[in-house]
């Protein structure tokens, strides 16, 4: 439980310098189009170890994660976009947000 604990710390502090926490105020765009929320980390080329190991972590703890190549950059985006792991992820680094994300975490929690 105490490792647990310090993953969601860790994963919180990524969040808040590196991430973002998405939650559209609409459910559809201008062009109809439904939006979800999600929770994305960058992460520079040289930290791709980095961010396979949060994947295997947080999908070993029932998400579904993915990383994606950012075009044109030496960077990967690691996604949550499933309802699972975003709430597996807010349930995690609950409690350990400073900055302003904690406003995005709780629209994410409603």
């Amino acid at each position: 439980m105490n490792d647990l604990r310090l993953f969601g710390a860790y994963l919180a502090g990524l969040i808040e310098g590196d991430g973002t926490i998405v939650v559209p105020r609409t459910k559809r765009d201008a062009k109809g189009r439904l939006r979800y929320p999600a929770i994305e980390i960058s992460f520079h080329a040289k930290d791709l170890p980095l961010a396979l190991m949060i994947q295997k972590n947080l999908n070993s703890l029932g998400s579904t994660s993915s990383i994606q190549k950012v075009k044109g950059a030496r960077a990967y985006t690691l996604c949550v976009h499933d309802i699972k792991g975003m709430l597996t992820t807010a349930f995690l680094i609950n409690g350990f947000m400073r900055t302003p994300k904690i406003n995005a975490l709780s629209r994410l929690i409603d």
